[in-house]
């Protein structure tokens, strides 16, 4: 979690943590900052989808918790605590239907990674195939809904 570095820092960041093969989106409004991360063979960096800030909104929260009650999304509280305390602090503007642009750097990749998901339709594929989730973190997709991922967050995230 880094925020105000120069795309050059940023690639550098990523080569010395070893990552290799990245895909993801980027925003779209930074064109030139995904072009640079693009001219790295082993970065692959998307625009997001057009969207509407509160589509993107709906389709996390309802990745959080679908409307049969079932998490389809989870946040590992110990990889990723930047975006849990940006959850706990993302407020909307007052009257507004926006959300205030402060602390949000990582809800707004999730967001921008659901998004891109959902319009290349991979998303769906992920969650079919939960049960093949890499034991790595420990646990195997039959067994995800008692997981201690995101359990004590309240749900959906209040946006």
């Amino acid at each position: 979690y880094e925020v105000r570095k120069q795309v050059e820092e940023t690639i550098e960041s990523i080569r010395n943590k070893g990552y290799r093969g990245l895909q993801g989106w980027g925003d779209r409004s930074a064109p030139k900052e995904i072009d640079k991360l693009n001219m790295q063979e082993w970065i692959q960096i998307k625009p997001a989808p057009i969207s509407s800030i509160r589509d993107g909104i709906s389709e996390v929260r309802r990745r959080i918790k679908d409307n049969r009650g079932k998490r389809t999304l989870f946040i590992d509280p110990v990889k990723c605590p930047h975006t849990l305390q940006e959850i706990d602090k993302y407020r909307m503007k007052e009257n507004s239907e926006e959300p205030v642009d402060k602390d949000n750097h990582c809800l707004d990749a999730l967001r921008y990674i659901v998004m891109g998901l959902v319009e290349s339709g991979e998303l769906y594929s992920i969650f079919k195939n939960l049960d093949k989730l890499d034991s790595s973190i420990g646990i195997k997709g039959s067994e995800v809904d008692k997981s201690v991922f995101n359990d004590d967050l309240p749900s959906p995230f209040e946006w």
